[in-house]
């Protein structure tokens, strides 16, 4: 089922969205199951048409617990992104031109000579190592300031300082870099936040407060992997959008 057919059907099947629809839903089927009883037991007049309203009753409840589970199961689905006005990234130390954020911030903004989509951008970046990278490898620092630089004059860069192993100051630096989007006019639909880049706990705080604040998320895939899993960054990559859905189910809760 599409995204749009799930949305109407848990309308019916949830009470919490809209209790009235539910409630009616529910009183509907019931006059269904009464008037399909009467009339079996109008054809049949005998304990057959009691059997038969007791096995349809009991596939009503198969049927409606079916659809529950498939509808509000947590779903993760993968599938391509258009770029968008906003875009939260992650800035990694490593050479500027290769490391994701620089990937990611080439795709949202769109080729040269074009209408770029790309106006906002937040660079999450770590503090100032004591001791820097290899050249022509750079800090998150360095790297930050680097693309506020190249981007000047075309995309409103924000550059915020966040922990590299700390999920909660990457959550509040993406929570706050929310509310600001949200002054800016910029709805849930026209940002990114991408998670490629920075450490797991780094992505983890990102996905968390993106998942709270309604926002997609991207990851970059390699095209090829190495034999041992990892990324051939000669072959390119694609960015990736991950739509994480939750639909709370009591059952597990409880």
């Amino acid at each position: 089922m599409d995204k749009g057919y799930k949305s109407i059907l848990r309308l019916f099947l949830n009470p919490e969205p809209m209790p009235g629809v539910f409630i009616g839903f529910t009183f509907l089927l019931g006059l269904i199951g009464s008037a399909f009883y009467e009339g079996m037991k109008a054809i049949l007049s005998t304990w057959y048409a009691a059997l038969a309203g007791a096995i349809l009753f009991l596939l009503i409840l198969i049927i409606i617990t079916v659809l529950l589970r498939y509808s509000f199961h947590p779903k993760v689905v993968t599938n391509k992104i258009k770029p968008r006005r906003g875009l939260i990234v992650l800035v990694s130390q490593g050479e500027l031109e290769k490391i994701p954020a620089s990937e990611v911030i080439k795709f949202h903004y769109g080729p040269e000579g074009r209408k770029h989509p790309l106006e906002y951008c937040w660079l999450l970046r770590t503090p100032a190592s004591t001791e820097e990278p290899k050249a022509p490898a750079q800090s998150s620092l360095k790297n930050a300031n680097a693309l506020e630089e190249a981007y000047k004059g075309r995309v409103k860069i924000y550059i915020k300082p966040v922990e590299m192993d700390d999920p909660e100051s990457v959550s509040m630096a993406v929570e706050q870099a929310h509310k600001e989007a949200r002054k800016l006019k910029l709805k849930e639909s026209e940002m990114a936040a991408d998670i490629t880049g920075g450490t797991k706990p780094m992505s983890i705080g990102m996905a968390l407060a993106s998942i709270e604040a309604g926002v997609d998320m991207t990851y970059l895939k390699a095209r090829k992997t190495f034999a041992d899993g990892r990324a051939d960054a000669s072959s390119g990559s694609d960015l990736i959008r991950v739509d994480i859905e939750y639909f709370r189910r009591k059952s597990e809760q409880e």
